[in-house]
């Protein structure tokens, strides 16, 4: 229990800085900037999107597989944020096989195989 204890604190340290950098670099920018030509863009689709990918992984790991469902999802994320096609496509695979080596290979944490086995 001790290292998910280390991965929590990381994560809320490194979340707090990321939050305090956009919250200094958004006053930053309100004060920079006239009051009246000023409108900060708001995208609500991406968060959703994001829950939507989650949703959709939790329901098809165990019926596709950890293969085939992350590297789709991360193929759509990818996609989302404009990187090429070819490159998403090659990055989704490298880092499916790397998180696959990581926790099934040296971890031992069993992943889902699917109806292929994989």
């Amino acid at each position: 229990s001790l290292f998910p204890r280390i991965l929590a604190v990381l994560f809320i340290f490194f979340a707090g800085i990321v939050l305090l950098r956009g919250w200094r670099t958004r006053v930053e920018t309100l004060r920079s900037a006239p009051e009246e030509d000023f409108e900060v863009p708001r995208n609500y689709f991406s968060p959703v999107f994001v829950l939507i990918l989650i949703a959709v992984y939790m329901a098809l790991s165990n019926w596709l597989g950890f293969f085939l469902t992350s590297t789709l999802i991360l193929f759509l994320m990818m996609i989302k944020l404009g990187v090429p096609y070819l490159r998403s496509v090659v990055i989704s695979i490298l880092l499916t096989l790397f998180v696959n080596f990581m926790f099934y290979k040296i971890l031992r944490v069993p992943l889902p195989m699917g109806f292929l086995g994989w």
